[in-house]
């Protein structure tokens, strides 16, 4: 495995539902992704999402696992773009990992 960087995504303050997503590698040809979602009902604090999304990172409840190719490290802007797909349709959704 080459890299251990968390990588974390904010959704826009402008979003109705606040979503935190992190990732890293998991394994050499592994990207997993785990999300926090914001109550409507609570403020939206980043350190709060980060902690529970990052929590959930660490205990292997991932909401999505992509094949990367292990020769390379993941690239911001393509963390970027498959974070903002899962912030804009997830703020609807309750499911936040599978098993």
């Amino acid at each position: 495995m080459k890299e251990n960087y968390i990588y974390r995504f904010y959704s826009s303050p402008e979003s109705e539902t606040r979503v935190t997503v992190v990732g890293k590698r998991i394994d050499d040809d592994k990207f997993a992704f785990a999300v926090s979602k914001c109550s409507k009902k609570d403020a939206f604090v980043r350190k709060i999402g980060r902690s529970i999304a990052e929590g959930r990172l660490n205990k292997g409840k991932f909401f999505k696992i992509l094949t990367v190719n292990d020769d390379e490290r993941v690239k911001i802007k393509d963390f970027v773009a498959v974070a903002m797909k899962i912030a804009n349709n997830e703020t609807s959704h309750n499911i936040l990992y599978n098993n």
